[in-house]
């Protein structure tokens, strides 16, 4: 029951010889306990499925994404990255050594922003299972990206969920050719000589960029997006966003070993433009502009559009920051499993040794 298998634990009830009335008791409720953590995960699995497989995994999103006012995306302004790790914290309460939800809780590690736990939770699988698989998009399908160190190799494999999206931003995406293509692979650690990311936004920080991705490796393949990397951007922002796409490569790095010399372009949050960033450079066209032109109509007129454009910037960078420390206030709060607390389960299930 606790791997979500639910049909197997029924078929292994229903062989079960109960005697005495205590017993029969017992069973029932053994059934009932069955059927409401099969109908627990279904509802878990269900939201967390329009994160990972629906219509809006790969939508062009912008920030503040619980901003959009159409009624038409009232389903996506509802979603944010703080919402999915919720899910699968739930998740992991119903069915905690599946192997569907291990691979979660690394994704949903992931998105904490949390490198210290992402690395100690990322090796105790990989020390159990041996790998990891991490879900993906890119222009057309669903991928995953599979870090197994049993192997010692870096690969994609298929995701036969059907790519489905909204007709108006499939239209949008593709005229503008927005996510990059999957550029399969399947690697050798010792063969991998470069991985980079691109991982910024534009419009001040308000989209993910164009041709985003999260892992270009040398000497051949790229692995667009992360799942929930446009959601991440648009609910948590750019910091947020491009902290969890560095880590991400960080870790990879630390599985494949010192012993491999990889050149390293990680995203980099640090250049991420902070409340004075953007807004030192339009000040100082501010005052050259006063300077040059204060006397005139033109001048005036001029001024007056790039002070609009100033507080216009201003607005979204406090907007942008106030979500920064929202996601870093409530990284403790993300952080729902220790990498140890799967031992003792596997252990009482005889899942390991």
């Amino acid at each position: 029951m606790y791997q979500a298998k639910f049909d197997k634990a029924r078929d292994r009830y229903s062989k079960l010889a109960f005697v005495s009335f205590a017993e029969k008791e017992r069973s029932s409720k053994i059934h009932d306990s069955i059927a409401t953590n099969e109908s627990q995960y279904r509802n878990v699995m269900s939201r967390i499925e329009l994160y990972l497989h629906s219509r809006w995994t790969a939508a062009a999103c912008q920030f503040p994404l619980s901003g959009l006012s159409d009624p038409r995306y009232a389903e996506l302004a509802s979603l944010s990255a703080q919402d999915y790790v919720i899910q699968v914290r739930k998740l992991v309460q119903v069915a905690p050594v599946s192997e569907n939800t291990r691979n979660l809780v690394f994704h949903a590690q992931l998105l904490t922003g949390d490198y210290s736990g992402l690395e100690s939770l990322g090796d105790h699988l990989l020390g159990g299972s041996g790998s990891i698989r991490i879900p993906f998009f890119a222009a057309d399908r669903f991928f995953q990206l599979v870090i197994d160190k049993q192997k010692g190799r870096f690969y994609t494999e298929a995701d036969m969920h059907p790519f489905e999206q909204d007709a108006r931003e499939e239209a949008w995406l593709k005229s503008h050719k927005y996510w990059s293509d999957l550029e399969p692979f399947d690697l050798p650690f010792a063969e991998i000589k470069g991985l980079s990311q691109k991982a910024v936004g534009r419009w001040q920080g308000r989209q993910l960029d164009k041709n985003s991705y999260a892992l270009k490796l040398e000497p051949k393949g790229l692995a667009p997006n992360y799942s929930l990397m446009n959601i991440l951007f648009c609910s948590a922002g750019e910091k947020a966003e491009v902290t969890v796409t560095r880590n991400l490569g960080q870790f990879i790095l630390h599985v494949i070993g010192s012993s491999v010399t990889v050149n390293a372009d990680l995203a980099d949050p640090s250049k991420i433009k902070g409340p004075s960033g953007s807004n030192g450079w339009v000040t100082g066209i501010l005052i050259a502009g006063a300077s040059m032109s204060s006397n005139t109509a033109l001048g005036s007129m001029a001024i007056q559009g790039l002070q609009a454009n100033q507080a216009q910037l201003m607005a979204n960078e406090d907007v942008q920051q106030a979500a920064w420390d929202n996601f870093v206030a409530a990284r403790d709060a993300f952080i729902f499993v220790e990498a140890d607390s799967f031992t003792g389960l596997e252990e009482l299930l005889g899942v390991v040794n």
